[in-house]
């Protein structure tokens, strides 16, 4: 490609001085043309029009048209004219130009123009609390409206940015770097006591705190002395003509005698300087991403920095730097000695400086991903190592290779040990967004429904959360690939992640963890989703009915909900086909471990038999089998079960009690294995069905999952009809991710964590979702419950017989209704309770009063909508009643909460 940079200074002996800008582009340059793009450079503000060569750069220097009022436009003009020109005659392709009082803005060049935030006016009057000019701040957005891709050398500057301007767009974060090779260690003597200081004297930069900072340091150190390197500049607050002058009479009369200042140095010289420094000092107030700073890190200097904005994506604090606010002069003179005085940290730091350095900020890697941005977004050029045009266009991930060769894709700062040791376990995407102020983010999202993840849970180091922050996460890049990264559909890049985990989690299979301090980056990000990202996300993932209860409960008054509501309806669909992760090959079984299977039965002993004689022709057989068998004493027969008959220990224990949550809990008490495997006593078992959950646990690196549970057509059906159901199903049962509801007719949980949890909450006998607690449970706990494929089971569910005989009462009233054990000292009389009050005891329990409330305002509405339109005004008129049953659902669901979680 032939790329271009306008741009007002450049680091040439021809060009005049320069600074940062400069320094990035030169060696933006420099990268490129190592990978074989050709590079000219149009600087403008020059003494005279000229063009050269030199190191494989074209140059042409651009004077400025002056003409007391049309200077601007003329200027802007008789570039526009040179870079259309170069354009026709194949020597540009793409231009790229600075942020820096918007020179694209009246421009309209015949390539497309990629703007680069580098720091724009606007943005660091911002940072230094002074008014910017309108018209520099006008052709600044204009520019940024008009540009046809945008980058950013750190996110702080984007997100400032986009605030400031309130653009509606998303730019790509590619960082400043460095030529390693030419900025590396120099065979110069480190001078002892010598802190450096280089960039433009100038009160942005913390040059008038300098002096503060380094009386402090004398005072302490006498031997200590203070370079300065850089341009003098005039002092915009002040109107005086040298900040250097204003910086003099600021030292100490002692101190100043140990300062030297330089001026300004030729850039190649520059490396001499730092190479002799002990401490590289950096004060600043208001900077993008200082190339400075990497210049002194790639040689290897501990640096005491500015703790403002953009500084914690150069420098992790107390790691490979120290970052102190520019104003607490003690403090940051504190930092300074310590590295004086303590050569062994100075060394730990150079080395974290060096591998962030190479991790991040080489300008070999960099430039590949520069050109890969140009390439992908306008020439159509598919080189992109990762992700799409989507994924790519709102953020920049970093890749890290693990031990075992797999790619992971990152953005921040992780803890790459952990990540390493993460990469082997069954999560597929990682973050620790709960302390970055993402915990619970996106509440509106149980509008749709409550399910297992509506909230995040407390009090855990690693649990199940799709609320992933953008700017701090890791994810398998095969994983990003497949997903196709995330959705620019929405306009907030927090919306994009939120979106990206819920459906990795909900429908893709894919598995997102919060894991503490896997990322150590504490700020709060402020997460502002807008209505139209509401909607947008509720059309295109749900049924148009949740996005109507949404409007609903937000308001049907409101005109801004409308709007929104009616955009999204007109502009999107719902998706209707998602990509699905495969699942891993199984592994074999390492060792023997030890397997006991669990059957609570009532009246069902013939169905029981046969679940047992599946059990004994596994390939994998269980250790032991615990029989719990609840059928009443003149119906059963105790021959039946002969434990000779069988390959493994059988346990028959007799129920006194009542309910299949007491059931399974006394048949825990028998277990010895490993692994407990939960079976209900109507099931056909196919022969690997134990040696799968096994391989499945192993291989995901997990403790506890879910089997396909197959229901039969009738209870007649068999192993052959089981085979079919599933061929049938074809590869869409192939999907494991972590389940969002538990079945205990067929799953697989390590004892230990049933122990801990004691057991079945038996407050849910006599009703309804004791297996969903049961899970949900363990996943509060900690252990993530997957789906597992490849154990199946069929289940007949005959039409009499089993624990739902209680159940069944539930619906009678009367004298032939039987008590349930829910309704403890206060039988159901006349209003039978509606929804089932050990489902709402559920809700309650997990959840809390918020939202049951939604779940209350959602029933109701479904009752009415739902159903012929012609009832709908009997339906209303039920509405009273139906209140009745929700109360008093509610009512035993509260007297449970009171009784607490019981086992026995």
């Amino acid at each position: 490609m032939n790329i271009a940079f306008l741009t007002p200074e450049f680091p040439h002996v021809k060009t005049g001085p320069s600074g940062g800008l400069g320094t990035s582009i030169f060696n933006l340059a420099k990268g490129l043309i190592q990978i074989g793009h050709d590079v000219s450079v149009l600087v403008y503000g020059q003494n005279k029009d000229e063009i050269f060569q030199d190191n494989g750069i074209t140059f042409y220097k651009i004077k400025n048209t002056k003409l007391k009022g049309f200077s601007r436009f003329l200027t802007q003009n008789k570039i526009q004219r040179l870079i259309n020109n170069l354009v026709k005659n194949n020597k540009i392709d793409i231009l790229e130009a600075p942020d820096w009082t918007g020179i694209t803005s009246n421009i309209h060049p015949t390539c497309p123009v990629i703007i680069r935030l580098h720091g724009s006016d606007t943005y660091f009057c911002h940072l230094e609390d002074r008014p910017v000019k309108f018209l520099n701040r006008y052709y600044e957005k204009k520019a940024l409206q008009k540009a046809d891709g945008l980058l950013s050398v750190s996110r702080y500057t984007a997100d400032l940015t986009k605030k400031l301007f309130s653009l509606n767009k998303e730019f790509m974060i590619i960082p400043n770097g460095i030529d390693l090779e030419g900025f590396s260690d120099h065979e110069i003597e480190n001078e002892e006591n010598t802190i450096l200081y280089f960039g433009t004297l100038i009160r942005k930069k913390g040059a008038l705190e300098l002096p503060l900072i380094f009386n402090e340091v004398y005072k302490n150190n006498n031997n200590a002395k203070l370079i300065l390197i850089g341009r003098d500049a005039s002092d915009i607050l002040s109107g005086n003509t040298s900040t250097w002058k204003m910086m003099q009479e600021l030292f100490d009369t002692t101190a100043i005698k140990s300062v030297t200042y330089l001026g300004s140095v030729p850039y190649h010289e520059i490396k001499n300087h730092i190479a002799k420094a002990s401490v590289c000092v950096f004060p600043t107030f208001a900077e993008a991403l200082p190339v400075s700073w990497i210049e002194a890190m790639t040689m290897n200097k501990a640096i005491v920095a500015s703790n403002i904005g953009w500084a914690s994506e150069v420098i992790q604090d107390s790691v490979n730097g120290f970052l102190v606010h520019p104003q607490k002069h003690e403090e940051y003179a504190s930092k300074i000695q310590e590295l004086l005085q303590n050569e062994k940290l100075r060394i730990s730091i150079w080395n974290e400086c060096k591998k962030k350095v190479e991790q991040e900020f080489s300008i070999s890697i960099l430039a590949k991903k520069n050109a890969e941005f140009y390439e992908k977004q306008f020439l159509g050029i598919k080189r992109l190592s990762f992700g799409n045009k989507k994924s790519m266009s709102s953020i920049n991930l970093k890749e890290f290779v693990t031990k075992t060769g797999e790619i992971i894709l990152y953005n921040g700062n992780p803890d790459f040990q952990k990540l390493e040791e993460l990469s082997l376990g069954y999560g597929d995407i990682w973050h620790s967004s709960f302390e970055q102020g993402f915990k619970n983010a996106f509440p509106d999202v149980v509008y749709q429904t409550i399910f297992w993840y509506v909230l995040d849970f407390e009090n855990l180091d690693e649990c199940i959360s799709w609320r992933i922050n953008p700017y701090q996460f890791a994810v398998r890049k095969s994983v990003w690939e497949i997903l196709d990264g995330f959705d620019t559909d929405y306009g907030s890049v927090h919306m994009q992640a939120l979106e990206f985990g819920f459906n990795a989690l909900r429908f893709s299979g894919a598995i997102p963890l919060y894991v503490s301090c896997l990322f150590k980056e504490n700020a709060k990000e402020i997460i502002q989703i807008s209505a139209k990202d509401r909607y947008i996300f509720f059309i295109k993932n749900f049924k148009i009915d949740h996005a109507i209860f949404m409007l609903y409960r937000k308001g049907f008054w409101k005109s801004s909900e409308w709007k929104a509501f009616l955009y999204a309806k007109d502009n999107f669909k719902i998706k209707t086909h998602r990509p699905i992760l495969k699942p891993r090959e199984l592994q074999v079984i390492k060792g023997k471990p030890t397997v006991s299977y669990i059957i609570p039965t009532m009246m069902r002993q013939d169905f029981t038999l046969q679940l047992l004689g599946d059990l004994a022709n596994q390939s994998y057989l269980p250790t032991q089998v615990v029989v719990v068998d609840a059928t009443p004493e003149n119906s059963r027969n105790e021959s039946m079960y002969d434990p000779k008959n069988y390959p493994f220990e059988l346990i028959v224990k007799w129920q006194e009690t009542k309910g299949s949550c007491r059931a399974r809990n006394e048949a825990i008490e028998y277990c010895s294995g490993e692994y407990i495997v939960f079976g209900d006593d109507d099931l056909r078992l196919s022969i690997n069905y134990i040696e799968n959950h096994i391989r499945f646990l192993q291989t995901y690196n997990a403790s506890a999952c879910n089997g396909l549970d197959i229901r039969a057509d009738h209870q007649q059906q068999n192993l052959n009809d089981l085979q079919s159901k599933l061929n049938a199903l074809g590869d869409n049962r192939f999907i494991v991710g972590a389940t969002q509801f538990f079945n205990n007719a067929n799953n697989c949980v390590k004892r230990e964590f049933v122990n801990k949890l004691v057991g079945n909450d038996i407050n849910y006998d006599g009703g309804y979702g004791e297996d969903n607690d049961f899970g949900l449970s363990l996943t509060k706990m900690g252990v993530t419950v997957l789906q597992n494929p490849f154990s199946n089971s069929l289940h007949l569910k005959p039409a009499v017989g089993g624990y739902r005989f209680w159940g069944n009462q539930a619906k009678i009233l009367g004298k032939k209704r039987k008590k349930q054990p829910w309704e403890l000292d206060t039988p159901v009389k006349f209003i039978r309770p509606v929804p089932s009050p050990t489902v709402m005891y559920f809700y309650y329990k997990h959840f809390g009063p918020q939202l049951i409330k939604e779940y209350r305002h959602k029933y109701f509405v479904l009752f009415l909508l739902k159903g012929s339109k012609a009832l709908l005004l009997f339906r209303l008129l039920k509405i009273p009643y139906k209140q009745l049953q929700f109360n008093k659902s509610l009512f035993y669901a509260k007297k449970l909460m009171e009784l607490g979680t019981r086992t026995k």
